[in-house]
């Protein structure tokens, strides 16, 4: 397929010798030798609307510019040096816009960034991917689409290829800081921005050595990348110290067939769990099965990872039940302190109730049994001194509720300190869970519970106090009211004819 500077110096002519050519991420330029002019009308070469374009004709003779020049005005001043063009040079300029890049000449990009060293390679994709996303649009539709998560290279009539642009590159490499000493901070950069899953072309090998290379940086526990040497250190059951020349990438020689299993060894140590455990298992492994040569990697590595690490949980399971358990015992506990908080308020209840109850049937019983009467049980210093009762009663109940209040006080207390010190080894979820039917500030749980028995036993000690207090009112009054007394009197009367009448029927 015609190439674009083919195309444009086929304006002027149809045979040319191809002198320098060079394209890069910022423009392409071209330098052509005329052999033989076409005499004819000039037409305007087209780019996407994307770019623009400038021509040099006999180094600065005539020159002309897309942004600025009119081409009618042009093609009249080159028909007036036909008869002696020789030399055209062609600059297209490339303006990055929605997050797309052209590229008019695959083969000769490639050969760009086959020439830089490994940092400027980073540098040239890290300054470009602004927003997460990338497209490099090869003007020729004969080219085969492929793409990294973030970076795709696709033709024009391809640009809707689906990428990831919700990475969050930021905390990935916060955490790569945090697990390893990582001195690559120049470039905002994931593995996922350079892993390629094909590797036949040109460009996609020099992709997956720049990614097998980066990837590492995540992997070992020091990375440095110093005037393009890459220094990294591996501390694992052996201990890895090397360093890779990468002042030109193509020369880099790594093994790319490589580049499958390390990645997949990063997404697992980055993504879910903890990282940290991760990491050292990785580190160990790695360290087995690592050429430090050519950063080669046996293909069962990521196999023994795995099965290492589910050797890892089990361990972890056990020390887990272990943890739950003692946490179970700790709880139980603490519910039965909270049963025993319940029975002592209620127990203090009972105590007086039941001595309020037996004093008064006392005096019922032994007045009733010696003059058939209980009203006359009930003297005033008898009232009197059930008062007494009652208001030791009150006093009773003021203290139990205080002393109450203070275990309960202390049961939150305990609560905290369970829960704060078990909040290093078991998640947050995880405690909330655990703790959610002791917890003293949620409805329905054992503290809960307790504020319920404080309250309707304060109202049924309060309660049974005042109908006591209503009661002996009423005999004080009858005690002390000739009214009462008559009525008093009315009903002895109506006591005595009854059991008179139960005599007689007897």
């Amino acid at each position: 397929m015609e190439k674009i500077y083919e195309k444009i110096v086929s304006v002027f002519s149809n045979q040319f010798n191809l002198n320098y050519l060079q394209e890069n991420c910022d423009e392409l330029v071209a330098e052509c030798e005329i052999t033989n002019l076409i005499q004819s009308e000039y037409v305007c070469p087209r780019l996407n609307e994307r770019d623009d374009f400038a021509l040099s004709i006999n180094d600065g003779e005539l020159y002309f510019n897309s942004k600025q020049d009119l081409w009618d005005d042009f093609a009249i001043d080159v028909k007036k040096i036909t008869t002696h063009i020789q030399r055209i040079k062609i600059i297209i300029n490339k303006n990055h816009t929605k997050d797309t890049i052209s590229i008019y000449d695959i083969e000769a990009f490639t050969e760009y960034l086959e020439s830089l060293s490994l940092s400027q390679f980073l540098s040239v994709i890290s300054n470009r991917l602004k927003n997460n996303i990338l497209f490099f649009e090869i003007q020729n539709d004969d080219f085969i689409s492929w793409r990294t998560d973030t970076i795709a290279f696709v033709t024009k009539n391809n640009v809707n290829f689906q990428l990831k642009s919700d990475i969050d590159r930021n905390a990935y490499i916060e955490r790569a800081k945090y697990l390893s000493y990582w001195e690559m901070t120049s470039f905002c950069l994931l593995p996922e921005d350079l892993y390629c899953a094909q590797n036949g072309t040109k460009l996609q090998k020099l992709f997956r050595k720049a990614n097998l290379i980066y990837t590492l940086c995540f992997v070992c526990d020091y990375s440095k990348l110093n005037k393009d040497r890459y220094e990294y250190k591996l501390n694992g059951y052996k201990t890895l110290i090397g360093n890779i020349t990468a002042d030109i990438l193509k020369n880099v020689d790594v093994d790319t067939s490589s580049c499958e299993i390390l990645y997949k060894i990063y997404q697992w140590m980055y993504r879910g769990g903890n990282n940290q455990d991760k990491a050292s298992i990785v580190r160990n492994i790695l360290s087995l099965n690592f050429d430090d040569k050519n950063l080669s990697i046996n293909k069962s590595v990521f196999e023994s990872i795995l099965s290492n690490y589910k050797i890892y949980e089990k361990e972890n399971v056990q020390q887990y039940i272990q943890v739950r358990n003692e946490l179970s015992s700790l709880l139980i506990d603490l519910q039965e302190k909270v049963s025993c908080i319940v029975n002592s308020f209620i127990g203090d209840f009972k105590t007086v109730l039941i001595t309020l109850i037996s004093f008064f049937v006392s005096v019922i019983v032994i007045q009733v049994v010696s003059t058939g009467s209980f009203l006359s049980g009930f003297t005033n210093e008898i009232i009197y001194l059930s008062f007494a009762f009652i208001l030791i009663s009150f006093g009773v109940l003021i203290y139990s509720h205080w002393e109450l209040s203070k275990k309960i006080s202390l049961y939150q207390k305990h609560y905290k300190q369970i829960k704060e010190r078990y909040k290093d080894i078991l998640s947050e979820v995880e405690l909330e869970t655990i703790f959610e039917e002791c917890d003293p500030q949620k409805d329905e749980t054992n503290n809960s519970f307790v504020e319920k028995q404080k309250k309707y036993y304060t109202i049924l000690w309060v309660f049974s106090n005042l109908l006591l207090i209503f009661f002996l009112f009423v005999l004080l009054v009858i005690n002390n009211s000739q009214f009462f007394k008559v009525i008093k009197i009315i009903i002895c009367f109506i006591q005595n004819m009854y059991q008179l009448e139960i005599v007689s029927f007897i």
